[in-house]
């Protein structure tokens, strides 16, 4: 099992916002973590950090994370702007030495597309075109392969009615090779969109066990061998504490609050050895990474939450 750290990056008070990433992303870096990653939101009633420039700080802050990965909601990004954010990030994440990993999801239809003035139709033909421009950006630094791919997405855009890249060739959008994309996913043509066309799917993190259960029959068996193998990754928020009791009551109180609209046992919560039995059972299910997020709104809590579950939980497993 693999274990990654999603970083929080919105909090009521917007003093906390900055400071609760970079105390999370530490953690995250003294634990060696497999993956530091940020999420995509927008037109949001909290105080948010936006993922690209908090990615670029957290890149400086965590070397000793083994990769980064951004989430990007693909329908709400123009082409052109896309490509050279991730290839930015891209050209980050390699002068410290790690890939970026770009994560692309459709994302739901909650009033994002109106404030950034994108289409609120066509958002899945969106998505597909978004994951061959950034397998297009996998030749990295020019030549015949990123010519090549800049052909085959500016014809797939043709063919869908829509624009390529401005003319661009895609060397021109990246500072480093993109190897791997995943898709995060939840409705089963989703999740067998992933299957066919990354290297790697996300679950979200306010599904129980049952529901990704579903969703994991939806994923093409075997699954595609692409660049290394297929990542199952799903996301988990968590609240791990020396005691159990503590951490189950901590996150009744928030599920009853109405945290990110979580219902019952979506969040993961207990001392070490109960979390570490909830990831045998995401392991059952066919998961082989789990990209923790800590659910307290105490930025040290939060950060002590990631930091016991990365030093502990895998060491139970080991045991088990």
């Amino acid at each position: 099992m693999r274990f990654g750290v999603s970083v929080p990056n919105r909090h009521p008070r917007p003093d906390l916002v900055v400071p609760y990433a970079l105390a999370v992303a530490r953690e995250a870096d003294r634990a060696q973590a497999d993956l530091l990653m940020v999420g995509d939101k927008h037109a949001v009633a909290e105080p948010l950090a936006q993922g690209p420039p908090l990615l670029g700080r957290l890149v400086g802050e965590a070397p000793g994370v083994r990769a980064f990965a951004a989430l990007f909601l693909a329908p709400l990004w123009a082409p052109l702007h896309l490509a050279e954010t991730i290839g930015t990030l891209a050209g980050l994440a390699a002068a410290a030495g790690r890939p970026l990993v770009p994560v692309l999801a459709l994302g739901r239809r909650d009033g994002g597309a109106a404030a950034l003035e994108r289409p609120a139709s066509g958002r899945v033909a969106a998505l597909v075109r978004a994951i061959h421009r950034v397998r297009a950006l996998a030749a990295g630094g020019g030549g015949d392969a990123a010519a090549g791919g800049a052909g085959r997405v500016a014809a797939e855009e043709g063919a869908a009615g829509g624009r390529a890249l401005g003319g661009l060739a895609t060397s021109a959008c990246t500072l480093a090779p993109v190897e791997r994309v995943w898709v995060a996913a939840e409705r089963a043509p989703a999740v067998r969109r992933a299957g066919r066309l990354a290297d790697g799917w996300l679950a979200n993190a306010h599904h129980p066990l049952a529901e990704l259960a579903i969703q994991c029959r939806a994923l093409p068996e075997p699954a595609p061998g692409g660049r290394g193998g297929f990542t199952r990754a799903v996301r988990r928020d968590v609240i791990c504490t020396a005691n159990a009791t503590d951490a189950r009551e901590q996150a009744e109180a928030l599920t009853a609050a109405g945290y990110r609209g979580f219902g019952p046992g979506a969040l993961v919560a207990g001392d070490p050895a109960g979390c570490a039995a909830e990831v045998r059972r995401l392991a059952e299910l066919g998961f082989d990474t789990v990209v923790v997020r800590p659910a307290s709104p105490d930025p040290a809590a939060g950060a002590a939450s990631v930091a016991r579950f990365l030093a502990e939980v895998p060491a139970h497993l080991e045991h088990a």
